[in-house]
């Protein structure tokens, strides 16, 4: 064969040879960087690239992440030109070891419409001291924003010691529908109800005491405030706030169902009816 052919047929494997070279010390030396830059760790919970989930290994050549619905093999150079989202943070105890790393919880929640300023604030008040309560909860805060169109939102962060998916998905699942109660709870915090407009004046002005005195057959509630905020065509309009002391929810909703029922046995003592609609979820007892 000519020397020249020879030549372009032995230049083949060495081109091939020099492109995998170049992408497998591409890997080393990303490896070797992530390994002593160390923007991430094994064990911990982080964003690379469009894939979320828990760092498993660091190799030389590449890195496994476990992911939700996989374990997803990512080249060292992709992860050292990709952005890297750590949403753990390592803690040391008293000796200086590492202990199981924290993890990032978030929840931005729109809160139901007609919320006081009040009941804004209990709703904050309660989930951090819910939030404080847990053992595996570090650092936690709980706020609330407003938003141009009148929606306000609950905003709740926690850090919270899990290390698989599975933990973290139980945590993350258990803390929402705690949540979700408590902002529950807080709005039947307001309560309203309407009487006949044709109550007489004397009476009317008894509502408030007769509202009071049901409630405080309850040793875990107070009334606030009980005042007349609205006159329409065919009811005189209640509202009131309570202050709860009870720390289960299911507690606290079958407390409602007897205010409801203490409430509808004592206007008929009084002889206040209810008309209908009436602005409380609340029916007149049938005799």
């Amino acid at each position: 064969m000519p020397n020249t052919t020879v030549l372009a047929f032995s230049a083949v494997p060495g081109l091939a040879i020099g492109l995998g070279a170049s992408k497998l010390l591409g890997n080393l030396f990303a490896g070797i960087s992530i390994q002593s830059d160390r923007p991430i760790r094994v064990g911990e919970f982080c964003q690379v690239g469009n894939e979320i989930g828990f760092v498993k290994r660091i190799g030389l050549r590449a890195m496994a992440l476990s992911t939700l619905s996989a374990n997803v093999t990512i080249p060292n150079n992709k992860v050292d030109e990709t952005t890297i989202v750590n949403y753990t943070r390592q803690q040391k105890n008293e000796l200086g070891q590492e202990i199981q790393p924290l993890q990032s919880i978030e929840y931005n929640l729109t809160l139901p419409t007609g919320l006081g300023i009040g009941q804004l604030n209990e709703t904050t008040k309660r989930c951090k001291q819910y939030l404080s309560n847990l053992d595996n909860v570090s650092q936690y805060s709980a706020s609330f924003h407003e938003h141009q169109s009148g929606r306000s939102t609950l905003r709740v962060l926690a850090e919270v010691r899990v290390d698989s998916w599975d933990n973290y998905l139980t945590a993350k699942q258990s803390m929402l529908s705690d949540i979700k109660l408590i902002i529950a709870v807080v709005k039947n915090l307001q309560r309203s109800i309407g009487i006949s407009r044709d109550t007489p004046l004397a009476v009317v002005e008894r509502v408030p005491s007769l509202i009071a005195d049901v409630i405080d057959g309850d040793d875990l509630l107070r009334l606030s405030v009980c005042r007349l905020s609205g006159i329409s065509d065919y009811s005189l309009d209640f509202v009131f706030f309570l202050e709860s002391n009870y720390t289960d929810v299911g507690g606290f909703f079958d407390a409602m169902a007897r205010l409801n029922k203490g409430i509808l046995n004592r206007f008929e003592a009084n002889g206040i009816e209810i008309p209908y609609p009436t602005r409380m979820e609340i029916q007149k007892r049938v005799s």
